[in-house]
């Protein structure tokens, strides 16, 4: 469910600071939960997907993403995603 969110969220350009300050999250605080380094809780857990515009669990699906941009250098973890049939 998680990778939904991050996916969700690099849909709509948002970044982690961003979405951080959007929603009075400590700093970084949106980075460490979608490095698995923390795990929400379900109230923190919710207001993220409120956040990114899930009101419903059943938009957590992950819709069929193709890459669009994937860096060669590993050191760069970000990715762009479009949908499926989208240009």
């Amino acid at each position: 469910m998680i990778t939904a969110l991050v996916i969700r969220r690099h849909l709509l350009g948002i970044s982690q600071d961003d979405l951080n300050e959007a929603l009075g999250f400590s700093d970084r605080l949106i980075s460490k939960w979608e490095s698995g380094d923390r795990r929400p809780s379900a109230f923190a857990f919710s207001c993220w997907a409120e956040g990114l515009g899930i009101n419903h669990p059943e938009q957590l699906s992950l819709p069929k993403l193709i890459p669009m941009e994937i860096s060669d250098d590993p050191r760069d973890r970000s990715r762009r995603y479009r949908r499926a049939g989208s240009y």
